[in-house]
């Protein structure tokens, strides 16, 4: 299942991260005020 895009959150350092599909691999992307913004949803 190759979702667009995820996102981990740590509990033991309250640490979130996000990731997108480019191609066939996952890369990070940037948090925008603890958002994640996703172009096709505006």
């Amino acid at each position: 299942m190759r979702v667009p895009y995820y996102v981990v959150f740590s509990r033991y350092t309250n640490e979130m991260q996000a990731f997108h599909l480019v191609g066939a691999r996952y890369q990070r992307a940037e948090l925008t005020e603890g958002r994640l913004p996703i172009p096709s949803m505006n």
